[in-house]
């Protein structure tokens, strides 16, 4: 029973893929969507037959996804953006729930799928992101046929199974590590490979960019794979992973001081502040992990909040958003305001809010394999910080004098599900005791499977 429930978890939301593309003329396809989401969410709840990490990231990403689904306005609420809004869940849920990985190579490949059909007009913009995340796949798959050999030279029946190859110091293949660390740079967006989420938050579904980064099965993959299938790496061998993950928060905090482009900035800022999670996934420490948990859930839950205000301003005013001038849209819409400055405020780690908590726990857990942490991220969090301000001021600050119709304040369904974002980030935030007892029992869980 509880197998069945992890596997339907991920094949409810393909099957309401499929039934808006074929009833979406004649149901509301966001009222599919939503149903198809909340069904996932159900599903993933027991958890009894998932590691900690896969539990925890398949609650917290169906949650976010019934989030957007339901903020989303309605020119996003087509058959197209809800199937495809549900193609990322499935997709990315297989990945968290599968113990096989010919199932992880494939759930990759269908969460991609709606970021790969583009208009024929964007063809060219969307070259690049296409091309990095394909080379991405490529190679990940390489990794899996590689794994499958070197277990089958081994005898082990069941060459496809993770937790069968796991502790079995078979696979000593360097092409291996190599390849799923291509498959974990293209993914996450780290340096030299971070241009594709700017320019799929500018060019393409700004909410749907947010999700699928959202996913971070970049780290994921360094927990579930990296760790327990090559243990002979050792701390060095991970090394790699988490300099160019500090190296990209630092390079994307430059970079977003001086965009002006608010889906681009918004963009920055997420690749920026998630690179944190690569380096405590991989640290190795309890600490490590409980800080990478709470920043995966502060992150997540805060730049959802981000997209879809801005996203909001976006339907409302009929176009992609500039910040040459000061917007003054605060005085139109003060509880986007709020949440927009609550959620900005809280992915940067103001006290107060889980944010705080999950970057101390981060940095103390961290320090011990990545000296550098100490420096590198304080530095991009300001940085960041700044960026964020400076945005928030340009769109909800100054005098509102454009001649355009008075736009609405947050509607009721966006009240509710982003409240409840807020609710997490600033009530676990006053009371971190809570968070931190999650964390700790989350972590050492994991610091248990990786290190069996």
């Amino acid at each position: 029973m509880p197998e069945m429930l992890t596997m339907m978890a991920w094949m409810v939301p393909l099957a309401g893929a499929l039934l808006v593309r074929v009833v979406g003329d004649k149901v509301p396809p966001r009222s599919i969507a939503v149903a198809a989401a909340l069904a996932a969410l159900v599903c993933s709840l027991p958890g009894a037959s998932l590691d900690a990490l896969s539990h925890f990231a398949m609650v917290l990403y169906a949650g976010l996804t019934v989030v957007v689904l339901v903020a989303a306005p309605k020119k996003d609420s087509t058959v197209g953006e809800q199937a495809g809004t549900l193609l990322i869940l499935a997709g990315t849920l297989a990945v968290y729930a599968t113990d096989n990985l010919a199932v992880l190579v494939g759930g990759w490949i269908v969460s991609m799928l709606p970021l790969w059909v583009k208009p024929k007009e964007s063809m060219a913009s969307w070259l690049v992101p296409r091309l990095m995340l394909g080379v991405g796949t490529v190679a990940l798959g390489g990794a899996v046929v590689l794994i499958a050999m070197e277990a089958q030279s081994s005898g082990i029946a069941d060459v496809m199974s993770i937790s069968a190859l796991q502790g079995v110091k078979i696979i000593d293949n360097p092409a291996v590590y190599g390849l799923i660390l291509l498959a974990i740079l293209t993914r996450k967006g780290v340096v030299p490979f971070q241009s594709w989420l700017p320019a799929m938050c500018e060019q393409g579904s700004l909410l749907q960019a947010g999700l699928f980064v959202n996913g971070h099965l970049g780290a994921f993959l360094v927990a579930r794979l990296v760790v327990p299938l090559l243990p002979n790496l050792g701390q060095d061998g991970l090394a790699p992973i988490s300099i160019l993950a500090l190296v990209t928060a630092a390079y994307t905090s430059l970079l977003a001081l001086t965009e002006r482009r608010p889906r681009r900035l918004v963009g920055l800022l997420l690749l920026s502040q998630s690179s944190f999670i690569l380096a405590g996934v991989e640290s190795g420490t309890q600490e490590g992990f409980a800080g990478a948990l709470l920043f995966w859930l502060v992150v997540s839950l805060s730049t959802t909040v981000l997209f879809v205000v801005l996203r909001a301003l976006e339907a409302r005013l009929g176009g992609w958003l500039r910040t040459e001038d000061y917007l003054g849209l605060g005085m139109r819409a003060p509880r986007l305001a709020a949440f927009f400055v609550v959620a900005a405020v809280a992915v940067v780690g103001m006290p107060g809010t889980l944010g705080f908590a999950a970057e101390d726990l981060l940095l103390h857990g961290t320090l011990e394999s990545h000296r550098w942490v100490g420096l590198i991220l304080p530095f991009a969090t300001a940085m960041n910080a700044f960026s964020l301000l400076r945005l928030f001021a340009r769109l909800f600050l100054g005098r509102y004098e454009r001649m355009v119709p008075a736009i609405p304040d947050a509607l009721p369904r966006e009240r509710w599900v982003l409240t409840a974002c807020l609710l997490v980030l600033v009530g676990l935030g006053v009371m971190p005791q809570a968070a931190m007892i999650f964390a700790q029992a989350k972590s050492t869980a994991l610091h248990a499977m990786l290190h069996r």
